[in-house]
């Protein structure tokens, strides 16, 4: 390293460039297990861990050049052919690319390499550069008696600690115990996983983190979490999930070593403060760091319960915007335009635009992309595929497409299911598929995109499919459809009986499915934050899941009617269509009304009957009809009056309502005046099941 050289001047652009490469060595990784002969895959990962080599030694970062140039090695070793891909290359491979995102880390939150110890790995390669055999890498667990539970550390993370504690951070022993009645203990166990590494790095978890993902505890599980954030944080993170019982957090003790680092820290600014000052060697030239921390990027970190107070107020601004269009409208009609109403339309377009604006930016702010959920799946899918002795081409597309936190957090729950489903249900063994004319390796791919309003999450396999007549056989046979009813169902609403709550077509209950909690929950998520989710499957060809999300919760775009004088908002995302029916155009079948619609039947029903609004239905020649669907086949909603499209804020009822049947929420018009958002899930439900009752009637 030449004299003089500032390390600040080009960190950025060398944290950049590692986290692409480690973006690449991430997927490159995973998918090469799955294609072993992929010459082009494995230059992929060569060059990539070959540039991390090359810029990681020009800064003077020795362990992570070290690490990557006995990795280069390894994978050189594998392009010549001369090192086989096994499923101990692999798990090698992700090791070292594990050590390489900590010394990235500690890189990016220090300006230096830390205590991270890389001997044991850089051993464990030059074990495969002399021909041997890789070890399994195993890891003794113990806790003591009493209740005063120890996990025991290995030397590696003994030393990941006692530099943490060095440092000034907090190192916590968490143990979760989960609500003994949670159907979903994995995929909860994530979304606790999820949340603690926005703040931190989790060190080790008991049971390993392939257990927990297979769901194989009880309801209880352990980890060690390094962090800056205090006992009361920490908690209030975990406690922020829902379905955890209780939540015990302690610092870790090092028993072995009594290191009085073990006490939580109190002087956090003076030991950061002294490693920001310590003079940092290497063998060509001595340098002091700033006392100021070097900066690796421009950003803030906000309370999120801010955001969520500074969309409420943009919220309020948009009520306002269009009540001071609709008044200036009013004046302009009554009074012509004159001077001053003209310079009022003036300032009323400019505010407009200005709270659009505001409102835009507000969005973007609560916005994430989908790769925070989508990024912790291809080893899921890895390891699951290994446990169930199937080979899977696991791919993913969209990762940057970006939508409202509140809706991330809702989706990775039945995003695991679904891709559970596709390889333990969809996606059939090597000898079977190769018996039927198929690759032996199975794909599955899940993709987000945008469209319009929306967020489009599809989860695609080349598996079995579904067979609509086994479905209805099952179906009847566990008392979920009568047969006659089973009769009348389409191929595709055959289907959609895999959402019926005990549903499971599993011949054996395993630890990825088959207890008939999965689609019914899975939906439940997703029409929960008023998402509709729809299949498309082939019998020998496959199943494809697609998810249509709405971007935001707090402000969407709706359709307003009248019914009377009470004005009700259909939420767009759930409007199928709009039509005019003419009075003779309606027929009855088993006494519900219905009407020809491009050759399908479409049911009837007036809003008032579905809001259980009592009044005389007014006699008319014709019909305004908002056509609605949810999951299953569209359903025809009778109103008034159409009034159009407009953005609406979405307030809640308050607890003194409560939920009311058949209503979302509440928002406030142009005029002053308040519109009831229509619940189109529960619409649809009632209307169902007026439909049957009519038809066993």
């Amino acid at each position: 390293m030449t004299s003089g050289f500032d390390i600040s001047q080009y960190l950025n652009i060398f944290l950049d460039e590692a986290d692409e490469q480690i973006q690449i060595l991430d997927e490159a990784i995973v998918n090469l297990e799955n294609d072993k002969k992929n010459s082009d895959l494995l230059n992929d990962i060569f060059r990539a861990a070959h540039t991390l080599k090359g810029s990681s030694a020009s800064m003077g970062f020795e362990k992570m050049a070290s690490v990557t140039h006995d990795l280069e090695n390894v994978l050189d070793k594998l392009r010549q052919g001369e090192v086989e891909v096994t499923p101990e290359i692999i798990d090698l491979l992700l090791e070292c690319l594990d050590i390489i995102k900590v010394l990235k880390e500690e890189i990016a939150s220090e300006g230096k390499e830390g205590k991270t110890e890389t001997e044991q790995l850089i051993s464990k390669l030059k074990v495969v550069l002399d021909g041997t055999t890789v070890a399994k890498n195993e890891i003794t667990v113990s806790f003591d008696a009493a209740g005063d539970e120890h996990i025991q550390l290995d030397d590696v993370e003994k030393g990941l600690v006692s530099e943490a504690y060095r440092k000034g951070y907090f190192v916590w022993h968490i143990r979760v115990t989960l609500d003994s009645d949670c159907m979903m203990k994995g995929p909860r166990a994530y979304i606790v996983f999820n949340n603690l590494e926005s703040i931190g790095e989790i060190i080790k978890t008991v049971p390993s983190a392939e257990d927990i993902e297979a769901e194989k505890f009880e309801n209880q599980f352990h980890l060690v979490l390094v962090s800056q954030e205090d006992k009361s944080n920490v908690e209030s993170i975990i406690d922020s999930v829902s379905e955890i019982e209780s939540i015990v957090i302690k610092p870790v003790s090092l028993e072995e070593d009594k290191l009085e680092e073990t006490k939580e820290p109190e002087q956090k600014e003076d030991v950061e403060d002294k490693e920001a000052t310590e003079e940092v060697s290497d063998d060509n030239n001595v340098r002091r760091l700033k006392t100021e921390k070097i900066k690796t990027s421009q950003t803030v970190r906000v309370d999120v319960q801010r955001l969520e107070n500074l969309m409420n107020l943009v919220g309020e601004l948009v009520i306002d915007r269009i009540r001071l269009a609709d008044v200036g409208e009013n004046l302009k009609n009554h009074l012509g335009t004159e001077g001053t109403l003209e310079t009022l339309e003036e300032v009323s377009i400019h505010i407009g635009r200005i709270t659009g604006e505001l409102q835009e930016e507000i969005m973007k702010a609560r916005m994430f992309p989908v790769e925070q959920v989508f990024n912790r799946f291809p080893r899921m899918v890895r390891d699951l595929a290994r446990r169930a002795g199937k080979e899977i081409n696991f791919q993913v597309v969209g990762r940057e497409t970006e939508l409202d936190r509140t809706v991330i957090e809702e989706i990775g729950d039945p995003l695991i299911h679904l891709l559970r489903n596709a390889i333990d249900h969809g996606i059939e063994s090597p000898e079977k598929r190769r018996k039927l004319g198929k690759p032996a390796e199975g794909l599955v791919k899940l993709s987000a995109s945008h469209q319009e309003n929306q967020i489009v999450i599809t989860v695609e396999d080349d598996g079995a499919g579904m067979d609509p007549e086994k479905i209805k056989a099952k179906a009847i046979e566990k008392g979920l459809i009568n047969r006659e009813n089973a009769r009348r169902l389409t191929p595709k609403e055959a289907i959609n009986l895999i959402f019926k709550p005990g549903f499971s077509t599993a011949k054996e209950i395993s630890d990825v499915s088959g207890r008939g909690v999965g689609m019914d929950i899975v939906r439940n998520h997703i029409e929960k934050i008023n998402g509709v989710i729809d299949i498309h499957s082939e019998v020998g060809k496959g199943t494809k899941f697609t998810i249509k999300l709405p971007l935001t919760l707090a402000i969407n775009r709706s359709l307003l009617v009248k019914l009377e004088e009470s004005v009700f908002a259909f939420p767009l995302s759930n409007v199928v269509e709009i039509i005019n029916v003419e009075k003779d155009e309606i027929k009855h079948i088993h006494r519900q009304e219905v009407v020809m619609v491009r050759g399908e039947v479409l049911p009837l029903f007036t809003l008032e009957e579905l809001l259980d609004i009592k009044r005389e239905t007014p006699k008319r020649e014709s019909f305004p009809v908002v056509v609605v669907k949810i999951s299953e086949k569209p359903v025809g909603i009778i109103v008034d009056q159409l009034l159009g499209e407009q953005e609406i804020v979405i307030k809640s009822l308050g607890d003194y309502l409560g939920q009311v049947p058949g209503l979302a929420g509440a928002t406030i018009m142009g005029d002053g005046k308040v519109a009831l958002i229509l619940d189109i899930r529960g619409l649809v439900q009632h209307a169902r099941t007026e439909e049957y009752a009519r038809i066993a009637n």
